[in-house]
């Protein structure tokens, strides 16, 4: 294999490598958006179960109040019964307080029904606490594995960079300059030939490109341009 090929080739890998370095680099921010963003909706869970069991304790304190207001206005027609000489009037205050035990009867089935839905409440708030804990958790530690992560990739992508510029060096400024142009584009600049065809493209190759290739020449695809080789078997 000639020279310009495994020198190219060489930093053709560093490049490579640091494309891909750079394009994870750019994902990290993303991930950690979707981490907060995860969390965030956990919290939303929390808060809506409180807010939940907040309405619920308030409907309750108005059936107690309800229910109070009913047994004084007992009292009071127990009161006044016992004052009343008419039997209509007797008859009258006991239908009132007949009215409001039934009233009361009514308030209290109402109020088993909202401390029932009130403990079921407080085990979903509890559940969505603890998920969102957990999640919390969870979030930090793989908020705290991005953040080394990317500092990993800035150390490695400053190191590759600081070693392309030998890599360089070692590449004929004319290839260079080729290169340089498809290395912007994606797959690879330089594309192994194989079966006759451009291991970029795919697609088939002139004879006297196959020729001047096989010669070691520096040679490009008739199709999509790219720089291309034969390997040695």
């Amino acid at each position: 294999m000639k020279d310009w090929i495994i020198n190219l080739l060489a930093l053709q890998t560093a490049d490579l490598r640091t494309k891909k370095m750079h394009s994870r680099l750019r994902e990290i921010p993303k991930e950690k958006q979707e981490i907060t963003n995860s969390l965030s909706s956990e919290k939303d869970k929390v808060e809506s179960a409180k807010e939940k069991l907040l309405e619920i304790e308030k409907e309750i304190r108005k059936i107690e109040s309800k229910v109070d207001g009913a047994r004084e206005k007992i009292k009071s027609f127990q009161s006044k019964s016992a004052m009343v000489k008419k039997n209509e009037e007797y008859k009258a205050l006991l239908s009132e307080i007949e009215t409001c035990k039934v009233t009361i009867g009514g308030f209290e089935n109402k109020q088993i029904e909202l401390l029932d839905k009130l403990e079921e409440n407080k085990k979903t708030l509890n559940k969505a606490q603890n998920a969102y804990e957990h999640m919390s958790t969870e979030a930090d530690e793989n908020i705290e594995e991005l953040d080394e992560l990317a500092e990993s990739l800035k150390t490695e992508i400053d190191k590759m960079l600081s070693a392309r510029k030998m890599l360089i060096k070692k590449v004929e400024p004319s290839t260079f300059s080729m290169y340089s142009r498809l290395i912007k584009k994606s797959g690879e600049p330089l594309s192994r030939i194989h079966n006759n065809t451009c291991g970029n493209c795919h697609l088939k190759l002139t004879p006297q490109t196959l020729n001047d290739a096989k010669k070691g020449m520096i040679s490009t695809c008739d199709s999509c341009g790219h720089l291309i080789y034969f390997a040695d078997e």
